[in-house]
């Protein structure tokens, strides 16, 4: 067993002082602790969590293309204010080369995140 880093230490340090209890009070002001859904790693069946509960969905080309739908106005709005005296279709061009290089660069993100907690999961089996 290997003694963990101080980075290490610090992260689980912090995880622990943010924790916090559910409660309920009931009609004469007591609190009652509530069982909290069980959001930790591995809780959810087939699904791929976070340290924070939340779901890591599984890369897709569709939710890059969504992304990209998103960016290109706003790429666009760009380039035209700050195209100069450049053609239109040239600025059109340019968005469509900015948006080539975009969409890959977004997929890949969101393998390599996916991948990283997919790994931090599967290290957290074994122990």
């Amino acid at each position: 067993m290997t003694m963990a880093t101080k980075r290490q230490r610090r992260r689980r340090e912090k995880l622990q002082r943010h924790e916090y209890e559910l409660v309920e009070v009931d009609e004469q002001g007591r609190e009652r602790a509530i069982k909290p859904d069980n959001k930790q790693e591995g809780s959810r069946p087939g699904k791929l969590v976070d340290h924070r509960g939340r779901v890591i969905p599984e890369p897709s080309w569709n939710r890059a293309l969504k992304r990209g739908l998103i960016f290109a106005p706003i790429l666009g709005i760009l380039i035209f204010a700050m195209g100069g005296n450049i053609s239109t279709p040239a600025k059109i061009l340019n968005v469509l080369v900015l948006l080539l290089i975009f969409l890959p660069m977004t997929y890949f993100m969101d393998r390599v995140l996916y991948n990283r907690v997919l790994k931090r999961q599967q290290g957290q089996r074994k122990r």
